[in-house]
């Protein structure tokens, strides 16, 4: 096959690439001015393959800031959907938050999202004028279309239409347009179409494989609702890539009795072993690497703290303390400021077999294991107890031990430091969710006897009880993605894609045409998480969202700074009325 021919005019210019949202955010001078990225080069950089591997490493790159840093990009996708809530920072009350002058983590999807389309564009724009042969440059051009993709299924899903930029951007640009959703879908099916016929079909860890591109284009398949396609590319995977579940123990703790194979998926010395067979793409993020981050922060971001004052033992007294001196408790579960608070719909409600060991020690922490630590308490040494804790949505929260659990490499447990979680490799796609999303197109099919397999064969490795295709449905399937795939799926992500289905195919209810209005995502929320449908109040704020927040805002300066084009705003926003057409085609 022939390299794609591009239009090469912007690769003529002498200015240096510019990220997106320098040149989109902003027009002052200073923001204009010409701020090449750390790892670009003059134009003769880019002239050969090791010059555009250096442009598809800082690709790769990216992921860490989604899914490996202290307050990771993927935030977001969880506190605004049916599964948790944040307790502290980020939008808790929508209506008062969630706005186009700042809306926080929302605008740094934004622009994060429109960096990582710019990064992949340099890669796509660039390698057709390469020295290299058309195979080499075909394998260079699809995982630049890979990484594009990936990007892109975030912003519509997060933003709904968004501009679609397919050329690098080397000078500023203030005439863009907003594209629809469908257009941009189809656009990147197409692309990524290409790419899995190029992408190799072994890649070291860290880089893009055929199987990744597959589970991406598996992804852009079900948002169009082409469910057949995305059977067949999902069957690919799980039967002809070499990738299987693993369900036999493995990795740095195989010998330990008292763990399960669940355990070994998530511990940091496992993730990118030859052995492990069922990642598909993993994020790469070890101590003291070149570009790491330094460190997840997992602990400090999910587990509760326990250890505040609030957790006053039976006699009113502080029973719990941090302790600065090797605490074994605190080694255990790190140092966490309950940032986060799980619903109960998936700290207890979704557990539907007491077998599941997904939701039993040590891949889960209950807050019975919790012991009142304080010497100075009369109850030293017993469990602690919900009644007698005074802030129980920062101090008791059980947590996903396994995944949450990340030692520091220079915080030893017994060091007398407080750990709050230590670089790590991690998940951006798994076989299991391979699984599941096959069986979710099963179940857009009426095939509910091949969905109910595929869910069993997630089910049958940790212990829990097989479902019967009686039981399949969307929320089945939902259900078990919030068990399988907590901290790894794009939760708020998957959930908009699936009230896009709905209201494409006129299902109880919703249409595309209020979807804004009334849709799938916000029903869901208000009907699994308690905080969002009491309108709960903490900390000065009531959890609040509403049915327009399934999209988000577009941060107003992206709009404002487009001054020859127009980038339009999502319904419920102030900006809305002055909308345009957009492109379709």
């Amino acid at each position: 096959m022939k390299t794609k021919k591009f239009n090469i005019n912007l690769l003529k210019t002498s200015l240096l690439f510019f990220t997106f949202n320098l040149i989109f955010l902003s027009c002052n001078e200073e923001w204009l001015e010409p701020k090449p990225l750390s790892f670009l080069t003059p134009e003769n950089t880019f002239t050969n393959e090791e010059g555009m591997n250096s442009a598809i490493n800082n690709c790769r790159s990216l992921f860490r800031k989604e899914f490996a840093q202290r307050d990771p990009n993927y935030l977001p996708d969880y506190y605004l959907t049916d599964l948790a809530i944040i307790r502290s920072g980020g939008i808790r009350d929508a209506e008062q938050q969630m706005l186009p002058s700042g809306a926080g983590e929302t605008e740094q999807s934004w622009s994060s999202g429109f960096d990582g389309v710019n990064y992949a564009n340099l890669v796509i724009s660039r390698t057709p004028d390469i020295d290299e042969d058309e195979n080499v440059k075909n394998q260079l051009i699809a995982e630049g279309y890979f990484h594009r993709a990936y990007w892109y299924y975030k912003l519509v899903h997060q933003f709904g239409d968004v501009p679609l930029i397919l050329e690098e951007t080397t000078s500023p640009k203030l005439d863009f347009y907003t594209s629809t959703r469908d257009r941009i879908l189809k656009t990147m099916r197409e692309d990524l179409e290409f790419a899995v016929q190029w992408l190799p079909e072994n890649a070291p860890p860290g880089a893009v494989s055929r199987s990744a591109g597959k589970h991406l284009l598996t992804r852009y398949y079900m948002a169009l609702g082409d469910f057949d396609a995305a059977i067949t590319v999902a069957t690919e995977i799980i039967e002809g890539s070499g990738h299987h579940l693993m369900t036999t123990r493995f990795g740095v703790d195989k010998n330990d009795a008292s763990k399960n194979v669940y355990w070994d998926l998530f511990q940091k010395e496992n993730f990118s072993l030859p052995e492990n067979k069922e990642g598909i793409l993993i994020s790469q993020d070890k101590y003291l690497m070149d570009g790491g981050t330094g460190g997840s922060d997992l602990m400090r971001t999910f587990v509760p703290a326990w250890y505040n004052s609030a957790m006053k033992d039976p006699a009113g007294k502080s029973g719990t303390t941090d302790g600065l001196n090797g605490e074994p408790l605190i080694s255990r579960t790190g140092r966490g400021i309950g940032k986060f608070k799980m619903s109960n719909y998936f700290s207890r409600e979704v557990w539907d077999d007491p077998s599941d060991v997904r939701h039993l020690y040590p891949n889960w922490f209950p807050m019975d294991s919790i012991y009142y630590n304080n010497p100075k308490s009369k109850y030293y040494g017993q469990s602690v107890q919900q009644q007698y804790c005074t802030d129980t949505l920062r101090c008791w929260d059980p947590f996903m031990y396994c995944k949450v659990y990340v030692y520091e490499d220079d915080k030893p447990p017994g060091s007398g430091l407080n750990p709050t979680g230590g670089t790590t490799d991690w998940y951006i796609f798994r076989l299991a969710e391979t699984y599941l999303l096959r069986a979710e197109a099963y179940v857009w099919k009426n095939n509910l006897a091949a969905a109910a397999a595929d869910v069993n064969a997630i089910r049958a490795r940790v212990n829990a009880a097989p479902l019967v295709p009686g039981q399949m449905s969307i929320e089945t399937i939902l259900d078990e993605r919030a068990r399988e795939l907590f901290l790894e799926e794009l939760r708020k992500s998957e959930l908009t894609r699936i009230s896009f289905l709905m209201a494409k195919l006129n299902l109880r209810g919703y249409s595309l045409e209020n979807f804004s209005e009334s849709n799938f995502w916000y029903d869901r929320i208000i009907e699994k998480n308690i905080y969002y449908r009491t309108n709960y109040i903490y900390g000065g704020f009531s959890y609040k969202m509403l049915p327009h927040n399934v999209l988000w805002p577009v941060p107003e300066d992206a709009i404002s700074s487009n001054s020859q084009g127009r980038i339009n705003q999502n319904y419920g926003y102030v900006g809305y009325e002055d909308n345009v057409t957009p492109k379709d085609e």
